[in-house]
């Protein structure tokens, strides 16, 4: 009996680690994503290491086990598999389907590329709106101990004014902890050609953000919800009025071998406030959407 619930814990242990190590690393179950290839190697080590345990074997046993030789020929597999994958998928064996990737059309400058005012110019980097974002929120008193500004500042049009926008993050564990019944209450807004930056309060503070732990983290969300999407760099997008935030999350698709050709087959948007999700094809998008959608990744 002691040797049967020693098998039972040992079983148990081995699948909670399992599912600890998927709910932390979150890898796409998808055989173009790099991390599942990762993960199925560790699964196949920690079996390797499981067997040899269960029968006790020392280093002199090692050759002579057919279960250990199976579970070690898998793993030459696997290895031999993601290199393989990832030689046949380079741009080196594979220069001219790179090539046809991108489709060239021909245009004329002054018909395609409409001119702009001078107050619609954008004249803010990246950089000069993370200063002007802290120094917003360093002002903000009643909240300045409890959140920080994520460094994201997508930059999106707003009302037809070109603009950088952030949202809040929780300053530490303890500040999510005492503030994540009620969620990210605002967001930095910043007007790339007047440099008037704003912190925009929402009616209802935001549950899926990258600062958010456990099941409200937005790429754990977006993972539990789409387990073989290929997730590119997330944006952050606010509705025409302010009031709603939202995630704008490419999908990958892979065109040349299994990790080659990376452009945007899909696209899914996430409400930041109740995590709804809407999935697109990247042909159905909404027009509003296609500025975040690069061709190729």
């Amino acid at each position: 009996m002691n040797k049967f619930k020693m098998k039972v814990t040992a079983v148990i242990g081995v699948i909670l680690l399992i599912g600890i190590y998927y709910y932390v690393t979150l890898p796409a179950i998808n055989i173009h994503a790099s991390e599942f290839w990762m993960y199925l190697v560790v699964l196949v080590i920690l079996a390797a290491v499981v067997f040899i345990r269960k029968k006790n074997l020392n280093r002199y046993d090692w050759k002579e086990s057919k279960g250990l030789k199976v579970i070690l020929g898998i793993l030459a597999v696997l290895v031999i598999a993601y290199v393989a994958g990832s030689v046949l998928s380079s741009p080196i064996v594979n220069a001219k389907k790179y090539q046809e990737l991108l489709t060239v059309k021909n245009g004329e400058f002054t018909k395609d590329i409409e001119e702009l005012s001078f107050d619609q110019i954008p004249l803010l980097d990246k950089d000069s709106a993370e200063l002007l974002g802290d120094r917003k929120m360093g002002s903000m008193v009643d909240m300045v101990s409890q959140f920080e500004v994520d460094e994201l500042y997508s930059q999106i049009n707003y009302q037809d004014q070109p603009v950088r926008v952030s949202p809040l993050k929780y300053a530490s564990v303890i500040k999510w902890f005492t503030n994540m019944r009620e969620g990210i209450p605002a967001y930095i807004k910043i007007d790339m050609a007047t440099q008037n930056t704003e912190l925009v309060k929402l009616s209802e503070g935001m549950k899926y953000t990258t600062s958010d732990h456990f099941n409200r983290n937005i790429y754990r969300h977006l993972r539990f919800n789409y387990p073989t999407y290929i997730f590119n760099d997330l944006s952050f997008e606010i509705d025409e009025d302010g009031g709603v935030p939202y995630w704008i999350c490419p999908v990958k698709k892979y065109n040349i071998g299994l990790f080659g050709g990376t452009t945007i087959g899909r696209v899914v948007l996430c409400n930041a406030i109740t995590g709804e999700t809407k999935d697109y094809a990247v042909e159905d998008v909404p027009q509003w959407l296609t500025e975040y959608i690069p061709q190729i990744c």
